[in-house]
């Protein structure tokens, strides 16, 4: 989760200046992460958010083990004379750790934010926005800091055993020692744990399938089939069972296409397909987007959530069984 703030933090800002002509205006190419976050918004701010706050309790545990470390008087060295650069290193590390809870905070403020939008390309405008947020390039600026030195630690102490025998090293390498491995351990086990639930968020859609039916109903229309239309599309048969539409039948009409289905079909495939964008079956046009652009009154946001349903329709996301 950190390294996906770094990639967030590090991104163009695809929003041009105000001053900027609309005619001169040309969309940023997005990076990986904008691409994931504007198909999976939901999934991506709900494991984020659940992520931090379990990451942030272990990162709690290990900078209290840090101090515990520091402070403590080894018999091999009770002046604590020995080892001034990995213990200013260890003394670097509680200090960068000071503002974490914070910027943490900060950060699922904006996620949980994100999370009450109605449609979920609003949640994903929410979620490129947040991450130009000071506070949280703030914190991918530690993230980076504490990786490069996790990594510096781990080197000097290999180095270290490389060169001594085992009875040479001293109680508070090899305490430092393990209180490394636990935070490469942790490391590797939360972007794991962050991938699984990602995926497995991705794959259930339940908290989108809700946000796609109001969409859907918002901005959508029911029409019930009379004789006229009934002999109209005699020869267009519903696309989705392709049965033909029966006098008296409800159907959808989505918008900005004008495709017609059979009510039952189109909300048992749009939500059951729409995962992160909901799409007609037939033009693969999104829905609801040109209502979320319109009902935007500051247009800086409503050309960031033009460029992101663009992004959404050139990525077909994952492709699950």
């Amino acid at each position: 989760m950190e390294q996906r703030d770094d990639q967030l933090a590090a991104a163009p800002t695809p929003v041009p200046t105000q001053d900027a002509e609309v005619d001169e205006y040309q969309p940023p190419r997005a990076t990986p992460m904008q691409e994931f976050i504007a198909l999976y918004p939901l999934p991506y701010a709900i494991v984020s958010a659940r992520m931090l706050l379990v990451s942030s309790a272990v990162v709690l545990c290990l900078v209290v083990h840090n101090v515990v470390i520091l402070v403590s008087v080894f018999e091999d060295d009770k002046s604590q004379s020995l080892n001034p650069v990995l213990r200013f290193a260890a003394l670097a590390r509680v200090i960068a750790a000071i503002p974490r809870p914070i910027l943490w905070w900060r950060i699922y403020v904006l996620y949980t934010a994100a999370m009450r939008e109605p449609t979920t390309l609003r949640v994903a405008q929410r979620l490129i926005a947040a991450h130009r947020d000071r506070r949280i390039r703030c914190n991918a600026a530690l993230n980076n800091v504490y990786n490069v030195w996790l990594l510096g630690v781990i080197t000097t102490l290999a180095y270290r055993y490389l060169q001594r025998a085992d009875d040479e090293r001293t109680l508070f390498e090899r305490a430092l020692c393990r209180h490394a491995c636990w935070c490469v351990l942790f490391m590797v086990t939360s972007h794991l744990v962050s991938v699984v639930a990602m995926l497995s968020k991705i794959h259930s859609g339940e908290e989108e399938q809700a946000l796609h039916a109001r969409q859907l109903e918002r901005c959508s229309e029911c029409i019930e089939v009379d004789e006229a239309m009934q002999q109209r599309l005699a020869d267009d048969p519903c696309i989705i069972c392709f049965a033909t539409f029966e006098e008296k039948q409800i159907v959808r009409k989505l918008p900005r296409c004008g495709h017609l289905f059979h009510k039952h079909c189109a909300d048992a495939w749009l939500l059951k397909h729409g995962r992160g964008r909901m799409a007609c079956p037939i033009c693969s046009s999104e829905i609801g987007v040109e209502l979320d652009v319109e009902e935007e009154k500051d247009p800086q946001v409503s050309r960031e959530l033009a460029w992101l349903a663009e992004v959404r329709r050139l990525h077909p996301g994952i492709d699950f069984w």
